[in-house]
């Protein structure tokens, strides 16, 4: 294939065998990626010297299943995605990030010949389990430059435990770190000079609740006192009434902490001192009453009225 050209729909790149196991080739010329590209089983998508892709901030570039290659030169703008298959998917073409989108869903997307520089680009992780291939991984052979944010997200039905640790970043060395990190309750962001790790530090009973507080959580981790002198919590640093303590739990009354949003929580105790979580607990916005169905009703009642707005659960 040769000469510029723009897809504006969907092509599936689908190579086994034969010729095919080297997959297409563009050989001259930019293909500007507006929609989508699929690239199942372990086909590679190559260029030519005087070739490339130009993934556009509109352009998917999706890896389903394990073995492909996106061997091509490459300019991303847009979302390149693994979303599926347990094994690795691999980007070895020249590859240059323009503030675009990396997401890995479950199994390894590799970058083998080139540095990531994050920009400010999104990096998105999916956790569905411990085992190698259940969770998302991006591995770097060479550097890694951090300046965009992180966003985690659990698969249905997944409730990680206690002191699990998720390496969703690994490279030859590490710079920078993410401008926000957008992580499950209870979840700790742990840089080192190859890598950033996800350790599950705490749970809690319910992650969010609302603007005026006044309901109860369980927050469980590892030790947090000896069982009595736990002395206080605080959630967004406002001081919470202690129902009930363990070595390794504590259950308050949640304060009001006058303004929604993500709070810290810490838990001080006198023989562990201060333990804080980073963006454990959210709290709702405050409700509002925006309709009343009916609006009046008879003098003795028994009748239902539907109530509507915002932020009321």
């Amino acid at each position: 294939m040769a000469g510029n050209a723009t897809n504006i729909n969907v092509v599936t790149i689908w190579a086994t065998n034969g010729w095919a196991t080297n997959g297409p080739t563009y050989d001259w010329g930019v293909l500007y990626n507006a929609a989508l590209i699929r690239q199942t089983n372990s086909g590679a998508f190559r260029s030519g010297a005087n070739g490339s892709l130009i993934n556009r901030s509109s352009g998917i570039y999706e890896f389903l299943g394990d073995g492909g290659d996106l061997a091509a030169a490459c300019m991303n703008y847009g979302l390149i995605r693994k979303s599926s298959g347990t094994g690795t998917s691999t980007i070895s073409g020249v590859f240059t990030n323009y503030g675009g989108t990396i997401e890995v869903d479950s199994g390894q997307l590799i970058l083998s010949s080139s540095d990531y520089l994050q920009g400010s680009g999104a990096l998105n992780i999916r956790l569905g389990g411990l085992n190698t291939g259940e969770f998302g991984q991006f591995n770097v052979s060479n550097n890694v430059s951090l300046s965009g944010p992180l966003n985690v997200n659990l698969a249905q039905g997944y409730v990680p435990a206690l002191n699990s640790q998720f390496q969703i970043l690994s490279c030859g060395s590490l710079s920078g770190i993410f401008s926000s990190t957008n992580v499950p309750s209870g979840f700790s962001v742990a840089y080192t000079s190859t890598g950033v790790c996800l350790v599950v530090t705490a749970t809690l009973s319910s992650p969010a609740g609302p603007f005026a507080g006044g309901n109860m959580i369980t927050i469980t981790a590892g030790t947090l006192g000896d069982g009595s002198d736990i002395t206080n919590v605080t959630v967004g640093g406002v001081s919470a009434p202690i129902m009930g303590q363990g070595t390794n739990w504590v259950t308050i009354m949640v304060p009001a902490t006058g303004s929604a949003g993500v709070k810290d929580i810490v838990i001080q105790s006198a023989s562990i001192g201060d333990t804080t979580f980073f963006g454990a607990y959210t709290v709702n916005p405050i409700g509002q009453i925006v309709g009343v169905n009916p609006s009046s009703v008879g003098y003795f009642g028994g009748y239902s009225v539907v109530i509507t707005g915002t932020n009321l659960g």
